[in-house]
């Protein structure tokens, strides 16, 4: 005894198995291209040197006691240009965070804060510098450190740099906490 499906559950179900099966085949052309994509994969190391590449018009600014903290996100084009390498296919979004303290108390901040996966400067040149020569290797890690945001700003001080977070397509939520010494 054969039970046919009401209509609109049987075109629920054509549905449902083109999407499997375009996702199936979407899957696999992404695999094959990741897959050759590696097999002869050269990476340049061509940092600009130029921190003007960043767009200052998406600065975002909040000020508290007289501390003023400025959050921009470079896009990934921008992000390759200043660093040289390619941060994006490596899951890493740089965040430009400068911190002005015109009070008479240090502060900290606290990187976890912005991101719980953040990377430390050596991270992130190593994650970045696998395709790279030695000579090449070392010279991303020293330009991370370079750009590195100190996490300590002394009291009247002005303390600039990056954070390196995890890539979130789209945009993502920036959150930073500072703390003062006692």
């Amino acid at each position: 005894m054969s039970q046919t499906l009401p209509p609109a559950v049987h075109w629920l179900f054509l549905f449902i198995r083109a999407r499997l099966s375009l996702l199936l085949v979407a899957s696999i052309l992404v695999s094959s291209l990741t897959l050759s994509g590696c097999a002869n994969r050269t990476i340049a190391y061509t940092p600009s040197g130029d921190a003007a590449v960043i767009n200052l018009d998406r600065t975002q600014s909040l000020s508290d006691k007289n501390v003023t903290v400025q959050v921009s996100i470079p896009t990934d084009v921008e992000a390759s240009a200043l660093f040289g390498v390619p941060l994006a296919q490596h899951n890493i979004q740089p965040i430009k965070i400068r911190i002005e303290n015109r009070s008479q108390v240090d502060y900290w901040l606290m990187p976890i804060a912005i991101d719980p996966d953040y990377y430390s400067a050596d991270e992130a040149a190593l994650l970045t510098g696998t395709n790279l020569s030695r000579e090449e290797s070392e010279l991303n890690r020293r330009r991370f450190r370079a750009l590195a945001l100190p996490f300590f700003t002394p009291a009247e001080s002005t303390q600039e740099g990056y954070v390196c977070a995890s890539h979130k397509i789209g945009g993502a939520l920036c959150r930073c906490s500072t703390f003062r010494t006692p």
